[in-house]
Parts: structure tokens; sequence; C-alpha cells
């Protein structure tokens, strides 16, 4: 029995047994973990990865993963169907997705197929899957800065890998590697990381682009993701207003 089934028969049991007050207030997150605690959670159609298993060894808080080397709860986007309170991490090197399934009071780890990642949050950052036949090598996943309608500002997260030799034993450290921003509309996506670059893609914008790089150059150095959100905003606001 499919996962909607299984959840049809789960949204109307909880319609008998709770106030409907209580079911019209209840968030979609409340009813779907019902549904995943009535059944086995190795069913829900979630824990169909492959085994995952680490190969590099680290020595010191340069890790591979997207904040920390923790799992930590969030919600992930799976197969056009979302999955709440689930332990996520995010390997930034490999951009893979691994999950910690709780099944019968065992923990097992799994490496989601990521061509069925529809995007996933945790620790508050969004990540959305971009899954573009035209341009394969942009594809992966991509943490969503900023939105604007169908306007998407992204940005790709990676990590430069080094070797290290300590006792005799190889070790391995990943630091950030800068990189690009994508930005998304209408299915169309756009590379940009120089000021000539954004105002190719926003030509009628080039007098305010140009203002804001000279007034904002301390963000740009200081928090250069910060800058380009900012400047995305203030470009949608002045094309709003020309409208």
């Amino acid at each position: 029995m499919g996962r909607l089934i299984k959840f049809l028969f789960c949204l109307i049991g909880m319609i008998m047994i709770i106030p409907s007050k209580a079911v019209a207030q209840a968030p979609n997150a409340q009813v779907y973990n019902k549904f995943d605690e009535l059944v086995n959670p190795s069913n829900t159609g979630v824990f169909n990865g492959i085994g995952y298993e680490e190969v590099h060894r680290t020595i010191n808080e340069n890790h591979k993963f997207f904040l920390t080397t923790a799992f930590v709860e969030g919600t992930l986007y799976y197969n056009g169907q979302p999955y709440f309170s689930q332990l996520l991490k995010y390997n930034v090197f490999d951009d893979l997705l691994l999950i910690q399934a709780k099944d019968r009071g065992n923990l097992s780890l799994f490496q989601l197929i990521k061509e069925k990642v529809d995007g996933f949050e945790i620790n508050g950052h969004y990540f959305t899957n971009i899954k573009s036949s035209e341009s394969e090598e942009l594809n992966g996943f991509y943490e969503v800065l900023a939105q604007n309608g169908e306007m998407q500002l992204l940005k790709k997260h990676a990590r430069n890998i080094n070797q290290l030799i300590k006792d005799r034993v190889v070790y391995y450290e990943f630091k950030p590697k800068e990189m690009g921003y994508l930005l998304k509309h209408s299915d169309k996506l756009y590379e940009f990381n120089s000021k000539r670059e954004i105002v190719k893609l926003f030509p009628d914008a080039e007098k305010s682009i140009g203002n804001y790089f000279s007034s904002e150059r301390k963000t740009l150095k200081i928090n250069r993701d910060q800058f380009m959100v900012n400047l995305f905003r203030n470009i949608n606001l002045e094309n709003s207003s020309k409208e």
C-alpha cells in the first residue's frame, strides 16, 4: 500500500479522535509525523537509498559536512513528498545527503538517492536540488539564499581537500571553496560572480548595481552572501517598481 493511501487512512483516524478545532489548527507536519509514527519508518518510501561508508578520516574541525558532523533534525522533500523531523547530514564535498533511520530502536545510515531528493532544510538553511538536462555541470544541491516569485538566488557550497600525515596515519581536511552564484528564473539557470556578470543579467539596473557595489564594499568583504542577498532584493524591488 502506497504512502498516500496509508496517509489518508491516518488522516481519517486523526479526524475521528481529535476535536475539529485542533485538527484545523494542526500543521501539516503534525499530520505527516503522526502517519510516520503509525507506519514502520523503513516502509515510508524514504529509506530506499544505499549504505554509506565514510572514507576520509579527519583530524580537526575542517570536515566535509555542512555546519556540523552531527545529524540534525530537519525536513526532507523526497520523491514529491515531505518528511518532517528527519535526522539529516549534508556531505558538501561529495554533494550527498545522508539520513539516519530509526527502525525498531536501531539506527541505520543511508545515502539518499540524489535524483529523488527535491530539497531539504537543516539548521534554518533550505537547499534545492537542481536537475537540469541543459546544464548538467550545474546540477546538485544549492542553498536558496533568497527568492522572489519564480526567481531564486542560489549558492553552491563546496570544499577543497588536503591530505595530512600524522604518526604515519593519513588524515584529510576540507576547507571552503569559493564558488559563484546561480540565478534561477523560469527554469533557466544563470551563473554569475562579478559585477560585470550581474549587470549583464540586469542591464536596466546597471546604475543602481554600480552604486551598490560602491557603497557596500565593506559588506562585500565581510559577508559576501549577505551582500548578494541585499543586491538581489534591491534589484527585484527596482524591477517591480517599473512594472
